[in-house]
């Protein structure tokens, strides 16, 4: 663990938060330079932003909640209590992509072609984020005989074993999903393949992935509410695929 990265006076940068900010201006980058090899108007993204930021933000907030409804249930004003850094990853896209929505169809713009190029770019960006959140001890994987497991010295993980590198795993295979996206954006796909390609390979992997984090409460069975949340993610998103693909092929058969 390397929970600092290092101090200026009185000023800590701690790693995960390094990270995360180089996690987004990479994300940034790539989106602003698909958005101008695309040539599409980038003041749709910064005219909005503050709402895409807000929504994005209420909307994690909100389904952690109803997915731990039992943290909250007898402590109403935690729900507010934002600084706890408790957010549901899957809430934040849908929130996202609501608003997304919303101010593609107010402004007569591609939702799918701006989906594209944003799934694409933050690939990269989760991937940057799952090696802050080694140094940090944040989401460990549980006990393995590995000779890859690692140590972490950290009083909030449970166990003082090898423990599986949950986060290596995650940023080895985002990195690699952003490339193959990365490769299959430089040929003519139909608008939405490289976001629903995405988000299906992301959903997928959180799913095998979960089984081997630490720290899981499950609900259902072996499942964690993450898991069931990437499941129904997964669904929705082969549904949509599959219903664009047909409205494709009776499109070309006429």
């Amino acid at each position: 663990m390397y929970p600092i990265l290092f101090q200026i006076g009185p000023i800590t940068f701690k790693t995960l938060g390094v990270f995360l900010a180089f996690a987004f201006l990479a994300t940034s980058f790539v989106m602003i330079s698909h958005a101008v090899k695309r040539k599409m108007n980038l003041d749709f993204i910064s005219d909005h932003l503050i709402s895409f930021l807000l929504v994005t933000i209420l909307s994690a907030r909100l389904f952690f909640v109803i997915e731990n409804w039992y943290k909250y249930n007898n402590d109403l004003p935690g729900i507010l209590k934002i600084q706890d850094g408790n957010f549901s990853f899957w809430g934040g896209v849908i929130g996202f992509m609501v608003v997304l929505f919303f101010w593609a169809k107010r402004k007569q713009t591609s939702f799918w072609k701006w989906l594209d190029i944003i799934v694409l770019a933050s690939m990269l960006g989760i991937a940057i984020s799952y090696i802050g959140f080694f140094f940090s001890g944040d989401y460990y994987g549980n006990p393995t005989e590995l000779p890859w497991g690692v140590t972490f010295d950290n009083p909030e993980v449970r166990f003082t074993d090898p423990v599986h590198p949950t986060q290596f795993y995650g940023a080895a295979f985002t990195f690699v999903t952003f490339f193959i996206l990365s490769i299959l954006a430089k040929r003519r796909r139909k608008e939405g393949f490289i976001a629903l390609t995405g988000i299906a390979l992301f959903a997928i992997f959180s799913i095998v992935l979960n089984f081997f984090i630490g720290d899981r409460l499950t609900i259902i069975s072996e499942f964690t509410v993450f898991q069931i949340t990437s499941a129904i993610v997964l669904i929705l998103t082969l549904f949509t695929f599959i219903m664009r693909s047909q409205v494709r092929f009776k499109t070309s058969a006429h």
